[in-house]
């Protein structure tokens, strides 16, 4: 049949994707040119449709090409196919044409894939690619004409039904689209095809590739419903053992409510979180954070806004691409998740809320915070308290049936007989109200316990690991939690009470008088009652813990005073969510910044010009109480850090340029550090020992109780109840069996494993708690306060550590004229020295270079009326260790230098003789511990020099004796150390007379000390103590003894940037709060109060939390120890007393057994006191302290 020109339309119900699209437009350029009828075919493709148009073309060989190619075509009821081509579409290579179509359509593929996985683990898979290639793409468009053609076309490139697109932004003015996506999914071909195929034009203006993305994502959750260690092990199991599903570092934190896990894919996140609901607990996706590409996600900002309703993912993409900067989007129901690059202070978030709210008129909607997304802390103990509550009501008439009457009474009482009345056969009226009351009970409250063993047990079983031997040891040994020993004994002694009230019933209750005529009806009401109690006091307990977290939550401001672009503009009081970093706030006297900033020239009160603040007058003072316990204020510089939490305290108001997003403070950090999300490894990473025995016991704790209730069961019934203590040993089986389920009830109801698991954690936070109260945020979390406690070796770097760091020029002299009086500020030459030493310390940052820069600024200042010499840098160049070379252009005449400005190594490498007299003076300073800066020059171009250099090399011009003076705490933190038995070394960057001169002065013995090491030097050093190495070649003979001995636990404390390394090579490591960046970020805890004696309070109360973790630990084991015997009977018949532990008692003594352990845990937060050197020094100091 041959078409006419009227337009042929198919429906083809797999019709899917791009690439579906691409493989149509190829079956058409097949077609023989005799089923082709004119020279105008206007094919039009429509993927929301899934039809196919066309003109001029015969339609049954357009079909028949089509189905070759895997397509389910509906042919048009006017057209008749072949009978063969019929019975090969309803019988035949069906499975052949959706193979074809699977190798062309993209979304198949895909889809395919998904459900495979799903079959083996309910994982989506991973991309099958290598690599992917993300590019992205600029087009100009044509054809749009209004808001509804944008829609069209961002509904076309919605990421969630283009495969390959990550995201796309349609603009109407101008009329561009920039496409975000995978060359190896979509091509910008293709793109433009689909630009094409919906009606308009496209043309590629540029293609750029972006950075690859992160190869590994963190994720953390919030997790709720975990009660002890047993939930923890669940929790970490079920995130663990998902083969399709490469994790690392799970972590699970019991007292914070969260976990945190490294994947490889972010799509994993949701299958963990489903998997870990699965086993039984309610999860909350917090925050997916990339673990590489840090700078990337340093610029980038994501933020999350919760709407009051739904919201149309057109109308947001319309609004956001209406916005001069690029925000990509994700939406979740009511959630949007928004992903920008902020450049105050036009690109940021207040102008996103700001488009939004003209948008969203009458909707509502608010910014989240990872808190706002975890679970409150109040929703279990809430429900905990409602079924504890509808307990009690029906164990009061329990008690005064089961207790009270019949069994408090005297027998001839009135009330007593009655409830002994027999009233259905032999079952007393007694019992059958225990039963009523009983029920509602065992079938309400009870299941929140079943609910929690069922998805524990099913857990284990429907999970299929990596390795068969190792899943089947699970499934066995490895199961169950401390619900499941709850539900098993409260409904074995309800059911065991229900047959024995059934046999009364049936007047065949002879032979179990021994067990008693009412059953455990009672005990099943009084565990529920003992055992929710017990939850909730631990809950509260728990809770208390990290109480110190709301009086750090407190001291931050919520809104921060926003200036525009002059310091002069009236500021503006915004939410501390919509400042974005770079902006620039004030901060008045009196008032706390809202997030961690940096402070720049002028005050408010003053002139702005930095010149008017010279660097040696504090900007402000700022009390850091509630963040190092010092009440003291703090003077602050220009390009200091001031942080959340602080408080102004004068003179005025002052400048500062923001340097964090929230979630990013240093408050947070120390908040996180105590919850568990910024660091699980606080409570959980423990090393070795107590912690290590813990998880290994809780781990298999559940399977083992209920093994020893079995042969505890099994034992009783074949002993039977002994006819020594009135029982009779004749009874038969039933009485038997239900006679020894009362110990096998009490047995599966006493153990606890939630207080061997609890002993370390508990006692830890409280102790990191105590810690961030006296200025030490742990970083390292648990397993570096866990090693304090074997701590024997510290090495201490000298500058900004056992010094203050603030360097000064005590000596200098000039050359050649050394051997002369000091010059005169005035002198020409001098000033020109001067200003070539201040200009090339200007581009470094060191201490040294800042003290001599400092110096050189006064010395210039102290010649007045006299000109300042105006020196350019051209270019600079620092060597680590050594010092600097700079290139210098005299700005009046033209002349260029060459200088290097460092100590006697830098001299040697640019060839700089220094003469005798010269080294007889650097050897004197020396001696007083003074760091030696050396200035050379060359001169590179210009005449008429005043300065007695030339061109052939570099000639020395100046001396200068740079004194850093040691901290007062520094000898007493020395000799403290050495009462403790721990080793002092001293590792430096210095020359070696400087150095040893530094430690003799502190009482640091010379042979410990190692001078003129470089980062990597510290770093080897530290690696060589801490494997006991002979370092006889830097100690002297009398220290051999030292590198003989076996490997250290080595602490290093220090503050700059060259201490990074040894650092993190070291066991435990300390950076003073006011050193750089990076060594904050590397050191297991920061010392926010520049003092030493804060090592010792960390040292102290890390062996104080030590011991507090083995009394807690041993107190539950002999908890365990003691009464798990009693309560299986183990003493019952013992001369001839029935000692026994009853199931109810049973329970009480469980409740309360975690409980004990959190409270003797919160007994270290009462009781600790800093050592008494400690409090000494500052009450006799406080006034002095020196702070850096």
């Amino acid at each position: 049949m041959r078409t006419t020109s009227a337009r042929t339309i198919l429906h083809i119900t797999n019709l899917h994707c791009h690439s579906c699209a691409a493989e149509v437009r190829a079956c058409f350029k097949l077609l023989d040119v005799a089923d082709v009828d004119g020279p105008d075919i206007d094919l039009q493709i429509s993927l929301e449709d899934r039809t196919v148009s066309f003109r001029n073309v015969n339609v049954i060989a357009v079909t028949n090409i089509l189905e070759d190619a895997g397509f389910d075509v509906s042919i048009p009821s006017t057209v008749r196919s072949s009978p063969w081509r019929l019975f090969l579409n309803t019988f035949g290579h069906r499975k052949a044409r959706e193979a074809r179509h699977k190798q062309t359509c993209l979304a198949c593929r895909s889809q395919s894939s998904e459900e495979e996985s799903i079959r083996d683990e309910k994982v989506p898979p991973s991309s099958s690619r290598d690599h992917e290639q993300i590019l992205q793409s600029s087009f100009t468009l044509d054809g749009l004409t209004c808001s509804s053609c944008t829609s069209t076309l961002t509904n076309i490139l919605d990421p969630s039904t283009c495969a390959g697109v990550k995201s796309s932004q349609v603009k109407l003015l101008p009329p561009v689209a920039v496409i975000t996506h995978d060359s190896n999914i979509i091509t910008t071909g293709d793109i433009e095809n689909l630009i094409s195929d919906a009606g308009y034009g496209a043309q590629l203006i540029e293609s750029k590739p972006l950075s690859q993305p992160p190869t590994s994502f963190k994720v953390s959750f919030a997790i709720d419903g975990m009660t002890c260690v047993s939930c923890v092990n669940s929790v970490t199991r079920a995130m663990e053992n998902i083969p399709s599903v490469p994790v690392k570092s799970p972590s699970v934190n019991l007292l914070g409510k969260s976990g945190s896990v490294i994947i490889q894919n972010r799509e994993h996140a949701e299958v963990l979180r489903q998997e870990i609901e699965d086993a039984g607990f309610d999860c909350t996706i917090i925050e997916i954070v990339e673990v590489e590409g840090v700078s990337k996600r340093k610029q980038q900002r994501v933020v999350s806004l919760k709407f009051d309703s739904a919201i149309d993912r057109q109308r947001l993409a319309s609004v956001l691409g209406r916005l001069d900067f690029h925000v990509t989007s994700e939406i979740n129901q009511s959630v949007v998740k928004l992903t920008y690059t902020p450049h105050p202070p036009n690109d940021t978030l207040r102008a996103i809320i700001k488009a939004l709210h003209l948008e969203y008129t009458s909707a509502n909607f608010k910014i989240l915070s990872p808190s706002d997304l975890a679970p409150p802390d109040s929703s279990d103990n809430h429900r905990i308290l409602i079924l504890f509550l509808t307990s009690l009501a029906f164990a009061i008439p329990m008690f005064i049936v089961a207790v009270i009457g019949m069994s408090l009474l005297p027998s001839g009482n009135k009330f007593r007989t009655s409830l002994e009345r027999n009233i259905w056969g032999d079952a007393m009226l007694g019992t059958i109200i225990m039963w009523i009351l009983a029920t509602p009970i065992q079938i309400g409250v009870g299941a929140y316990f079943w609910k929690g063993a069922w998805k524990s047990i099913r857990n284990v079983w429907r999970r299929r690991g990596k390795n068969a031997k190792a899943t089947w040891f699970a499934r066995i040994f490895m199961w169950g939690s401390m619900d499941t020993l709850v539900a098993f004994g409260t409904s074995i002694g309800y059911v065991a009470s229900l047959a024995l009230l059934g046999l009364q019933v049936a007047g065949e209750s002879s032979g179990f008088e021994s067990v008693g005529n009412m059953g455990w009806f009672d005990s099943s009401v009084f565990l529920m009652v003992f055992i929710l109690l017990g939850r909730y006091l631990d809950h509260v307990t728990k809770q208390k813990t990290t109480s110190v977290l709301s009086a750090l939550s407190s001291c931050v401001p919520d809104s921060g005073l926003l200036l525009g672009s002059s310091l002069t503009d009236v500021p503006i009081s915004i939410p501390v969510a919509l400042l974005e970093k770079s902006d620039v706030i004030l901060v008045p006297a009196g008032s706390s910044p809202p997030l961690d900033c940096t402070l720049i020239p002028g005050r408010a009160s003053s002139s702005s010009d930095s010149s008017s603040q010279p660097h040696t007058t504090p900007l402000a003072h700022f009390t850091e109480a509630a963040l190092t316990g010092e009440s003291t204020p703090v003077p602050k510089y220009a390009n200091d850090t001031i942080y959340a939490g602080t408080i102004n305290a004068g003179p005025g108001a002052v400048f500062a340029r923001i340097e964090c997003v929230e979630g990013e403070r240093m408050v947070d950090s120390i908040i996180g550090m105590i919850t568990g999300r910024k660091s699980s490894s606080m409570v959980q990473k423990i090393s070795g020992g107590i912690g290590k025995i813990a998880e290994q016991i809780t781990a298999v704790f559940v399977p083992i109780i209920v093994g020893i209730a079995c042969i505890v069961l099994v034992g009783w019934c074949w002993r039977g109840n002994p006819s020594s203590l009135g029982g009779n040993g004749n009874q038969d089986v039933g009485g038997k069996v239900l006679f020894g389920l009362q110990f096998a009830v009490a047995v599966l109801v006493v153990a606890c494993p939630c207080g061997i698991g609890l002993a370390a954690p508990t006692a830890q936070v409280v102790g990191i708690g105590i810690g961030a109260q006296h200025g030490i945020i742990s970083n390292g979390g648990g397993e570096a306060f866990s090693a304090l406690g074997n701590l024997n070796t510290v090495v201490v770097d000298k500058t900004g550590t056992i010094t203050g760091g603030k360097f000064t020029v005590a000596n200098y002299a000039v050359l050649p004229d050394s051997e002369n009086s000091t010059p005169s500020s005035s002198s020409t030459q001098f000033r020109l020295i001067l200003a070539i030493l201040r200009a090339a310390e200007f581009t470094s940052t060191h201490p040294v270079a800042v003290g001599v820069r400092d110096w050189c600024d006064s010395m210039l200042k102290g010649s007045e009326g006299e000109t300042v010499p105006s020196i350019e840098v051209v270019s600079s160049d620092e060597t680590p260790g050594r010092g600097l070379t700079a290139r210098l252009r005299q700005s009046d005449t033209g002349i260029e230098f060459e200088v290097a400005i460092g100590n006697e190594k830098l001299m040697d490498d640019v060839k700089a003789e220094i003469p005798t007299q010269a080294r007889d003076k650097l050897i004197s300073w020396k001696m007083k511990g003074q760091s030696i800066v050396l200035l050379s020059a060359k001169l590179i171009s210009g005449e008429d020099c005043i300065l007695p250099i030339d061109q052939t090399g570099h000639t020395l011009l100046g001396l200068f004796g740079v004194h850093d003076p040691p901290r007062p705490e520094a000898s007493l933190f020395i000799s403290e150390l050495a009462k403790l038995n721990v080793e002092i070394w001293m590792i430096s960057g210095d020359n070696e007379i400087t150095a040893k001169a530094i430690a003799q002065s502190v009482g640091i013995e010379t042979s410990r000390v190692i001078a003129g090491a470089l980062p990597g030097d510290k770093q080897s050093w530290v690696e060589k103590l801490q494997n006991g190495e002979d370092i006889s070649g830097v100690a002297k003979s009398e220290d051999m003894s030292v590198g003989a001995r076996r490997r250290r636990v080595v602490a290093f404390v220090g503050d700059g940037i060259n201490d990074a390394p040894a650092l993190s090579q070291a066991d435990i490591s300390f950076a003073m709060g006011s050193g750089s960046s990076l060594a904050l970020s590397t050191a297991s805890f920061t010392i926010l109060r520049s003092n030493l004696l804060s090592l010792l309070t960390i040292h102290n109360l890390a062996k104080s939390t030590r011991r507090k973790i083995l009394s807690n630990f041993v107190w539950a084991c002999i908890y365990n120890i003691a009464l798990i015997p009693l309560a299986a009977g183990a003493f019952y018949g013992i001369g001839g007393r029935k000692v026994t532990l009853p199931p109810v008692w049973a329970s009480a003594a469980m409740a309360l057994s975690s409980v004990s352990v959190v409270t003797n845990s919160l007994l270290l937060r009462w009781t600790y006191r800093e050592p008494s050197v400690v409090r000494k020094w500052d009450s006799e100091n406080r006034s002095v302290e020196v702070v850096v």
